[in-house]
């Protein structure tokens, strides 16, 4: 794409999910709609426009007031208690950007939203606009998740195995591991409270890898793959020095990078909890992983959210 030349396409709004792992395939995605001829905003929480790293010239950054924009998550919420506050300050804070942009020469004509925040796409069809729910996970996943949601699946699963359409029989280690999370498995299965009201699905897959069960999926939406949502220059080089892969937590990673370098091929154990499966962990957990971790008798690289640190024995 021509970094010169000025979009006159229509606008888009995205809404991710406030975690990296879903605000970076968002951009991902903005940033193709983009080289298709579109102009494209994401709207962050406050607090991850502050403390994530990382831009686009092609995507503008707007900010959600999600209640808590100086802490973001703090370690006495849960998950479901974040999710929602956004929820509650989210639609007015998200209502006013819509209105902001309203009154411009290129307003907002469709809203793309992480599929996982269900809420939003009651505020754009407020404003008659068009609204798409963005699953940023594959489609055998969501598939099991409706399933749940709609009591066609019972939760914890009795009868093995578990028959799906578009999906092979199922045993149980092929499930989600949703019970071991119970916030998180509110928050997936929720998201498919409104996924009805959207115009249309987009998710985070390619036809041919899915097709059988993306074909039962669109009886229940109509639905387009997207993916994958990583940066151009690994897929087909449209969009002119793309390897960006989105945003991350401001810090140097030459120290890292060169201390793994230093280590033999396969001596390293990468330990990561995620942002979103297991938000608060308590002191006993993290030692019991610490443990773990030191008689593994590898060396290790540990993933610690800064408000854990105290946390570590």
């Amino acid at each position: 794409m021509d970094k010169g030349k000025k979009n006159s396409g229509p606008r888009i709004l995205a809404i991710p999910f406030p975690s990296p792992g879903h605000t970076n395939p968002m951009m991902q995605l903005c940033k193709r709609l983009v080289s298709k001829g579109l102009k494209a905003t994401m709207a962050l929480t406050k607090y991850s426009a502050k403390t994530l790293k990382g831009s686009t010239d092609l995507v503008q950054i707007e900010t959600l007031s999600d209640g808590e924009d100086e802490a973001g998550i703090s370690d006495t919420d849960t998950l479901i208690d974040a999710l929602t506050r956004f929820k509650k300050n989210g639609s007015e804070s998200l209502a006013q950007l819509i209105n902001k942009y309203q009154s411009l020469e290129d307003p907002i004509v469709c809203v793309i939203y992480d599929s996982l925040l269900p809420w939003v796409v009651e505020v754009p069809k407020k404003f008659g606009l068009v609204s798409v729910a963005f699953f940023t996970q594959q489609s055998a996943v969501n598939f099991i998740g409706y399933h749940f949601y709609h009591k066609l699946l019972s939760y914890p699963v009795v009868e093995l195995p578990v028959s799906i359409p578009g999906l092979p029989l199922l045993e149980l280690q092929d499930l989600p591991k949703y019970g071991m999370f119970p916030s998180h498995q509110e928050i997936v299965i929720e998201q498919f409270s409104t996924v009805k009201m959207a115009d249309i699905a987009f998710v985070n897959t390619f036809y041919k890898l899915e097709e059988e069960v993306l074909g039962e999926m669109s009886k229940v939406c109509p639905m387009k793959t997207v993916g994958p949502t990583i940066p151009s220059f690994y897929l087909d080089n449209i969009i002119e020095n793309d390897k960006d892969y989105g945003f991350s937590q401001p810090r140097d990673a030459s120290e890292c990078i060169n201390w793994l370098n230093s280590k033999p091929s396969g001596s390293v154990v990468y330990v990561s909890l995620s942002t979103v499966a297991f938000s608060n962990p308590g002191a006993n957990q993290i030692e019991e992983l610490a443990c773990g971790i030191k008689g593994s008798n590898y060396y290790f690289i540990w993933i610690v959210k800064a408000f854990e640190m105290e946390k570590l024995p």
